[in-house]
């Protein structure tokens, strides 16, 4: 899938609950052109369950296969030694 503009997407809010903390951002579902990204925002993909594509399990800089959607949060995320952030939980939230 080609990735679409940053101005052109809608976005929601959402809640990830990570075992570091809550993460908080906008959502889409789909990919994100990353040069379209405004200045102080990153961005980050989320990856899905190999076994449920409604349930996503990971946050990752970037996701090739599995990819349930795009967050992308006022500052960057800490990944520690790994290259991923397990999300227990998430919640989308009405903007």
């Amino acid at each position: 899938m080609i990735p679409k503009p940053f101005p052109e997407l809608a976005f929601e809010h959402i809640i990830l609950t990570t075992p570091g903390g809550d993460i908080s951002g906008l959502f889409s579902d789909l990919r994100v052109d990353i040069t379209t990204i405004p200045e102080g925002l990153t961005l980050y993909n989320i990856r899905h369950s190999d076994d449920d594509d409604s349930v996503p399990i990971t946050i990752e800089p970037r996701v090739y296969v599995n990819c349930f959607g795009t967050i992308i949060v006022n500052s960057p995320l800490d990944f520690g030694s790994t290259c991923q952030i397990e999300i227990l939980d998430c919640d989308f939230i009405e903007m």
